[in-house]
């Protein structure tokens, strides 16, 4: 309290302390406070550093893993899209930290509806990507490659498949034949196309 009423709310030592103390409530098994001082924490590093700040970031991510490991996916999946954008637009879409994300929204597709949510952001994420590398650079074919599979794995065959007749294009535009890569996209077709009929 000393501190906030000196440096105020929104200096970076204010909002380190805020976050500090919200971990060390969470390992003794509160809730309540440690959200409002992570959301506190959230707000002031909007206010001073950006929305697209990798501690802002940061900060959003632990906020939605939080609600995630407290039962509240509805409230995640929406801060986990906005981490996932903000990752591809500040580290790239291949970075470690946007794949992190990816990975968490992927998982928590198969515990409530936010498939909407995931495609629109993985769509913007493919987007910086070819913005970026380029259509056909492995980096962005790999990104089309996941994004066939998760759609296939929620059950939307023709998302998947129109997904992958792009991946397909893609690769023997810019692969030698025979490639393992081509072959294993053909044989994915292969199978939702016999899982269709």
């Amino acid at each position: 309290a000393t501190q906030q009423r000196v440096l105020g709310n929104d200096h970076q030592d204010t909002i380190n302390t805020q976050e500090n103390l919200a971990a060390t409530l969470i390992k003794l098994g509160e809730r309540d406070e440690p959200e409002r001082l992570f959301r506190a924490a959230l707000a002031s590093r909007r206010r001073t550093m950006g929305s697209d700040d990798p501690e802002t970031l940061l900060t959003l991510f632990h906020i939605a893993k939080l609600l995630d490991q407290w039962s509240r996916p509805d409230e995640a999946v929406p801060m986990y899209v906005e981490v996932l954008a903000g990752a591809a637009r500040v580290f790239g879409p291949e970075h470690a930290h946007t794949q992190v994300v990816l990975s968490k929204l992927a998982d928590d597709l198969g515990v409530q509806e936010a498939w909407k949510d995931f495609v629109v952001a993985y769509q913007g994420v493919l987007e910086q990507a070819e913005r970026s590398f380029g259509a056909d650079d492995p980096r962005t074919l790999s990104l089309l490659s996941t994004l066939a599979a998760v759609q296939a794995d929620h059950g939307d065959r023709q998302a998947a498949r129109a997904t992958l007749q792009t991946l397909l294009e893609r690769q023997t535009r810019s692969m030698p034949e025979p490639d393992e890569a081509i072959a294993a996209t053909r044989s994915r077709l292969a199978e939702l196309a016999a899982a269709s009929d």
